[in-house]
């Protein structure tokens, strides 16, 4: 009975520990090609480059040549800050290279601008025409 108990007490141990070694972070970097990234180039050149369609992940690209994948953002919204300077907040993977975003900005004009999520308290009420959600 104490080996069945010992054994328990010893998983919940393990299982508290792995939920507690999740961290959340803000890091900055640049969105690029999962495939680029691991070839060493720098690719697409922009969002609009045909290469951009051939590349299925998109990644944070950091300036110390480390890249994470965002799990629970679109490919089409990373794709469309491709090159672009930005900052994820979000909880990182202990073991994998991934991250599950709370808060993605974007570097414009010095300022950093929240692109994702947007809630509708984000929006000016002068605003015209239907938001861009990515």
């Amino acid at each position: 009975m104490k080996k069945i108990i010992f054994i328990l007490a010893s998983g919940l141990i393990l299982i508290g520990s792995q939920a507690w070694a999740v961290e959340a972070v803000t890091i900055e970097g640049t969105i690029q090609g999962l495939n680029c990234i691991t070839t060493g180039k720098i690719c697409p050149l922009d969002k609009n480059d045909p290469w951009a369609a051939s590349e299925d992940v998109f990644a944070l690209y950091t300036k110390d040549s480390d890249y994470y994948l965002v799990s629970n953002m679109d490919r089409a919204a990373l794709k469309s800050h491709t090159n672009e300077i930005v900052r994820i907040t979000g909880e990182v993977h202990p073991i994998y290279k991934s991250m599950q975003a709370s808060k993605f900005e974007v570097q414009k004009e010095g300022a950093w601008v929240k692109t994702w999520p947007l809630f509708p308290g984000d929006f000016d009420m002068g605003m015209t025409g239907l938001p861009n959600f990515h």
